[in-house]
């Protein structure tokens, strides 16, 4: 650690919060329109950072692939959004230090604009590595429950990528629009092909959670579970040390990340296999026996 490491990480910091307020009031979109006003601020600190650069005329993303399309699989800015927005609330660190007070998690202000921001990328990594036994059955049309959707993007994505499958989700978050639902006790008795748990296992009672996906699915049904799982020891490797930092915030929500060695499947399950999509996040895959 020294001077210039610090004050490169001093620049990042500001770069973040100038990118996530381009994408919430979408400026990264159209940064042309910004030049004047107090929107001109902003394009000036966009410029500055190298945000943003100058063509035709035209003030335009610099890299647009990282910091506007959603569908491609560098795509960034959701998961630098995601830590500008949790940051907003972290004066509850003090209580938690102090005396391990935790905040609800579905109370959380932001909650929701951060979570969708943070998940673009999974639900477009996710269709290119899907495996090829999960995605026939999502061709051929199945039964698919999401637990834990939230408001529902990723499910627009299958449905839109699947045609013939037939997709459902719940969530417990009445502010988020679905049927409401918790992971530990949701869904019809054998009524599943497919079961899909985005980012969401760690933030519930694991055990009873996978045991009702048991119950839920039909047999040779696939269990699917995305999640950003810890390194076995403390890593300062660049895509996994950020993790790190990740799960005070998790601590703070009273969860934990979990290690991949931690996915202990209740019996009637296949031993998982892991799909690396990128970094730490990967693509746990079992089948009901």
């Amino acid at each position: 650690m020294n001077f210039e490491t610090l004050w490169r990480d001093s620049i990042g910091f500001w770069r973040v919060w100038v990118i996530t307020l381009g994408r919430r009031h979408r400026l990264l979109e159209e940064p042309s329109r910004a030049a004047s006003g107090p929107l001109r601020l902003w394009t000036d600190a966009a410029l500055a950072l190298g945000v943003v650069k100058r063509r035709g005329g035209k003030l335009v993303p610099v890299a647009p692939e990282l910091l506007v399309d959603r569908s491609h699989p560098d795509y960034l800015a959701g998961h630098l959004m995601y830590g500008a927005l949790r940051s907003l609330d972290y004066d509850a660190f003090g209580a938690f230090f102090r005396r391990g007070a935790t905040l609800d998690h579905l109370a959380r202000p932001r909650r929701a604009e951060a979570v969708e921001e943070a998940t673009a990328w999974d639900h477009a990594i996710f269709l290119k590595r899907l495996p090829a036994d999960a995605r026939r059955m999502m061709k051929r049309g199945c039964d698919v429950l999401e637990f834990g959707c939230g408001s529902g993007a990723w499910l627009k994505a299958m449905r839109r990528a699947f045609p013939k499958s037939r997709f459902s989700g719940v969530d417990p978050d009445p502010e988020s629009g679905a049927q409401r639902g918790r992971a530990e006790t949701a869904g019809r008795t054998a009524g599943a092909d497919v079961v899909y748990l985005g980012e969401v296992l760690h933030l519930t009672d694991r055990a009873r959670t996978l045991r009702n996906c048991a119950r839920v699915l039909r047999p040779g049904g696939k269990l699917l579970v995305l999640e950003g799982f810890m390194p076995e020891r403390v890593s300062s490797r660049p895509m996994e040390s950020v993790l790190f930092a990740m799960q005070l915030d998790q601590a703070l929500q009273g969860v934990r990340f979990m290690r991949r060695s931690e996915l202990k499947l209740p019996r009637g399950f296949s031993s998982p296999r892991f799909v690396t999509l990128g970094g730490c996040v990967a693509l746990a895959v079992a089948t009901r026996q």
